[in-house]
């Protein structure tokens, strides 16, 4: 059974997020799939499912649990389906529907002349925000002082476009660089989003680009560290954001860097349209670089 290693949301080998895509995964069990993800050991691992109706389903597993969503995995899984020639490596072609827990998602492949280099998504469902979290709990769980936790509007709190996660913007990139999980996980953070990861942010103050941000995810309930590039928690605080600036219409582009601080630099572009006051689409998207490929001795 064949399989792929890609590195999502870079342009070159051994930054961005790594990702074993398994493109033909028919015959594999829930259990098995779960072992398998767990040996490779990676943030994610996304096996797809071949479909007649030309729908890709698409079932995504952490090294503990199956995610009803996640961005690294469907960005990489579509530019594996598209760079190996399980679909048409058309530029003109129609977007890739991938089927995933969380409804069906529309992917498009990025492209470099007529080389698949990438994709991006729109992510499903709608934005949720939910009720403040205590900062006390979450700085004294990152390791931190309260006042380096930045409390603007309802943050920290659960966000959701997709996935949950608990929200915490930082008040400086020296606060971002020091964080770390410390002790088990805070019972009362669970239902603000703490059991899929806390999802850290700050505007960057290195000149990368106007408006861009930097960020970290950690998830010790899924059995991730750190996460190099999380795209699901980058859709969610690109809507939020968009949701709390005060115009009613607007092309609302972010730049999110990630994994920093991992030795595996990534970027996430993001793109959030408002219309009326609403959020209408959001966007996630970046580069793949291919790592290896090889074949599951199942």
């Amino acid at each position: 059974m064949r399989f792929f290693v890609i590195d999502v949301f870079t342009d070159r080998p051994f930054a961005g997020n790594p990702l074993a895509v398994v493109p033909d995964a028919h015959g594999l069990s829930p259990a098995v799939m779960q072992r398998i993800a767990a040996e490779f050991g990676f943030s994610e691992t996304a096996f797809v499912f071949p479909d007649s109706t030309a729908t890709w389903r698409v079932r995504i597993f952490t090294p503990a649990a199956e995610l009803p969503f996640a961005g690294h995995p469907l960005v990489g899984s579509a530019f594996a389906l598209a760079r190996f020639g399980y679909l048409p490596a058309d530029p003109a072609a129609p977007d890739l529907p991938l089927l995933v827990a969380a409804g069906e998602i529309e992917a498009r492949i990025r492209f470099d002349g007529e080389l698949p280099a990438g994709a991006e998504l729109r992510a499903p469902g709608a934005l949720a925000v939910g009720e403040p979290a205590d900062p006390r709990t979450i700085a004294d769980f990152l390791g931190l002082a309260p006042a380096e936790l930045v409390p603007t509007g309802p943050l920290p709190c659960r966000v959701h476009h997709g996935l949950d996660f608990l929200m915490v913007r930082l008040a400086d990139e020296a606060a971002l660089e020091r964080a770390a999980v410390r002790g088990s996980l805070p019972e009362a953070l669970l239902p603000h989003g703490l059991d899929n990861g806390v999802y850290l942010f700050t505007e960057s103050a290195d000149g990368e680009g106007t408006g861009d941000i930097r960020a970290r995810m950690f998830a010790p309930a899924h059995g991730i560290a750190e996460d190099p590039a999380t795209g699901s928690a980058a859709a969610a605080l690109a809507a939020l954001l968009a949701h709390l600036d005060p115009g009613r219409d607007g092309l609302y582009r972010r730049r999110i860097h990630q994994g920093r601080e991992m030795g595996r630099p990534s970027l996430i572009e993001t793109e959030v349209r408002k219309s009326g006051g609403r959020l209408r689409e959001v966007r996630i998207g970046g580069r793949c670089a291919l790592l290896a490929e090889g074949e599951l001795l199942l």
